[in-house]
C-alpha cells in the first residue's frame, strides 16, 4: 500500500492585521511585498488552509512581533511564489 506523502513548501506571502487604537479606531498593517516577502515553510496548499492553521498563524505573528491584545484579524492575503522543498516523512494527505 503506497501512501501519498504531504509536500513541504517554502511560500513567499503578504500578511495583514489590524491593531486597535484608542476608542473604537484601528490601524491596518501589512508586511511583505513582492520584492521583500514574508517567507513561510508549511504543508498547506492554499491561502485558505494557511489561514485555518492557528499554529502557523501564531508562529508568523510571533516572528513579526505582532502579538498582544490589540492585534486582531491576522491573515495571509497574497501569495507571491511557492517552491516545493520535499515530501514529509511523517505526515500523509
Amino acid at each position: 500500500m503506497i501512501e501519498e506523502k504531504a509536500m513541504i513548501f517554502a511560500v513567499k506571502v503578504r500578511v495583514s492585521w489590524k491593531r486597535k487604537t484608542r476608542g473604537s479606531g484601528y490601524l491596518n498593517h501589512y508586511r511583505g511585498t513582492e520584492g521583500d516577502p514574508v517567507q513561510v515553510v508549511t504543508r498547506n496548499e492554499t491561502i485558505e488552509d494557511m489561514n485555518k492553521n492557528p499554529v502557523l498563524i501564531s508562529q508568523i505573528m510571533t516572528a513579526l512581533g505582532a502579538t498582544g491584545k490589540a492585534v486582531y484579524d491576522f491573515s495571509v492575503i497574497e501569495e507571491f511564489s511557492r517552491i516545493e522543498l520535499s515530501k514529509s516523512n511523517f505526515y500523509s494527505k
